[in-house]
């Protein structure tokens, strides 16, 4: 940071307390637990306008008992505030007589008489010093520091909750962004992740760009955006929008393939290592409460054989697991599909369907990204494309009010079929809005 912006640039280190101590003890640590990260914060050499929007938070229930215990007619909140001047005349406060009462005070008379007869002054009893009358609901709140605890973890059962190792809490990105931007302003996220800060830009009006290395990463954030934003409107550059791009991608880096094929169809990637026949899995809905798997098999190269099918069959009887679906860049031959037949059946919701399913290249990019919400649901619309079928999709509410609109296509793409650009990381970003989609 400091060799991008320059030491010079350094503004604060915002502490933020995402667990608690008992989280990251261990029988015999050598350490303290570990309990908060460190936020750096940093600003532009040279910026003329600089933004910070100072943020607050909600007082907890103990400071408003505490401080702001009454409540007048109206139902305003109000506490009883001292008025006396601290150090008396030595700090040049004046003293005179206030309903009886002399003391130094903090205000002039003329100012002392402005707020008694705006009804601020307040003398609990006769004889008391009196006081002054401060309702809450003029207040922001709590003046938020370097020093965030307000701002709890995600926790196993959290509605955001996605399963990325180190996915930030939507409100943390929220205040960050808040603070250091005004709507309409453009947010860079270089290192995007499972796009928490992606998902907050978006929903407080800014444009943005995330940028990340894996194509698994950018396949989870457009689920994100597909489940928790669907009027978000962005182009994504550097994934396969045609099977030309997949194929290119598929010689260039076949495990990268493997990732964006897995991700394509509603999985989660094995990893690299002994995979034991498994790319990836698909969890999907079998009923009320219980749950069902598909085991993913991709082979990206360009000869495949009934033998890889039949290895995918022992892979799902071994693993116990309810379908299969073995990706690969060309169609099937007839073999294939006489060794993928032998599976038979499974009845799973939307009715039975092919226990091993083969899905090459073009499906994944004719067939819906619905995500992991769903998982199967790119297989069925593969199947029903083969079979001269349209697959069945009720549209949301969202979309029956949306005009239609074509596509978008990767600049990247365009650029990489005209020999001008090599396979490198993907980008999603968020247009300006006078920015049409390129189709």
């Amino acid at each position: 940071m400091d060799g991008i912006f320059g030491p010079s640039q350094y503004i604060n280190e915002v502490s933020w307390k995402r667990t608690t101590a008992k989280a990251d003890h261990a029988q015999g640590a050598m350490h303290y637990p570990r309990v908060r990260d460190t936020l750096l914060v940093y600003r532009r050499e040279g910026a003329g306008d600089v933004i910070f929007n100072q943020q607050f938070a909600k007082y907890d229930d103990e400071y408003l008992s505490g401080k702001y215990p009454y409540t007048d007619s109206e139902g305003r909140r109000y506490g009883l505030w001292d008025m006396t001047g601290p150090g008396g005349a030595a700090k040049g406060n004046p003293s005179y007589d206030v309903m009886g009462v002399t003391r130094y005070w903090r205000y002039s008379q003329e100012k002392m008489r402005k707020l008694i007869d705006a009804g601020l002054v307040v003398q609990p009893r006769q004889g008391a010093v009196p006081r002054f009358k401060r309702f809450l609901d003029p207040n922001l709140g709590v003046t938020v520091s370097e020093d965030w605890n307000d701002i709890r973890p995600i926790n196993s059962q959290a509605k955001e909750r996605i399963g990325y190792p180190t996915q930030k809490p939507l409100k943390l990105l929220d205040r960050i962004i808040e603070t250091s931007s005004r709507k309409g302003d453009v947010v860079l996220d270089p290192f995007c992740g499972c796009g928490t800060a992606i998902h907050s830009a978006e929903k407080l009006g800014r444009q943005w760009i995330g940028i990340d290395i894996t194509y698994l990463a950018i396949q989870v954030i457009q689920d994100r955006l597909e489940t928790w934003l669907r009027s978000a409107k962005y182009d994504v550059i550097g994934i396969p929008q045609d099977e030309y791009d997949a194929r290119a991608l598929a010689a260039q880096n076949p495990y990268q393939f493997q990732l964006w094929a897995v991700g394509r169809v509603g999985g989660q990637p094995r990893g690299r290592g002994a995979d034991r026949g498994i790319d990836g899995e698909i969890i999907f809905l079998l009923g009320l409460r219980e749950y069902g798997r598909a085991i993913v098999s991709v082979k990206a190269g360009q000869h495949v054989n009934p033998d890889m099918v039949r290895a995918l069959k022992g892979t799902v009887d071994r693993e116990d697991a309810e379908m299969g679906v073995f990706i690969c860049l060309n169609p099937p031959t007839k073999d294939m599909r006489m060794e993928a037949a032998t599976a038979k059946f499974i009845d799973i919701p939307g009715g039975k369907r092919p226990r091993i399913q083969i899905v090459t290249v073009a499906d994944l990019i004719a067939g819906p990204n619905l995500g992991i919400v769903t998982g199967l649901n790119i297989i069925q619309a593969a199947d029903a494309a083969r079979s001269g079928r349209r697959a069945a999709r009720v549209p949301t509410p969202a979309e029956l009010q949306r005009e239609p609109e074509l596509p978008p296509m990767s600049i990247a793409g365009r650029k990489r079929r005209q020999g001008a650009l090599p396979l490198d990381e993907p980008v999603l970003s968020r247009p300006r809005p006078s920015r049409r989609r390129a189709s």
